[in-house]
């Protein structure tokens, strides 16, 4: 059973204000995730340096991003790369 959440650590934490969902395909994944959160701008992340296991590497990315209410929802599908 889980104890009383007031009393759970902090961690030094703020309120959650973002949400990430790792996607296959973020055109297929948009029409769904609209559904239950709203519109998504989708915008394309070319050449983007990244750090893989200790290792500089380069990735690309279409990303999706949706405000509802104090959250923001982002989808992210690696197109290429790491």
């Amino acid at each position: 059973m889980a104890g009383d959440p007031s009393q759970l650590p902090r961690f030094g934490l703020g309120a959650i204000d973002q949400i990430s969902f790792a996607v296959v395909d973020i055109d297929e994944a948009v029409p769904r995730f609209t559904a239950m959160f709203g519109p998504f701008v989708v915008i394309d992340v070319p050449d983007l340096d990244v750090t893989v296991r200790g290792r500089p590497s380069l990735t690309t990315l279409r990303l999706g991003f949706c405000q509802t209410g104090p959250i923001e929802v982002e989808l992210v599908e690696v197109v290429d790369g790491a």
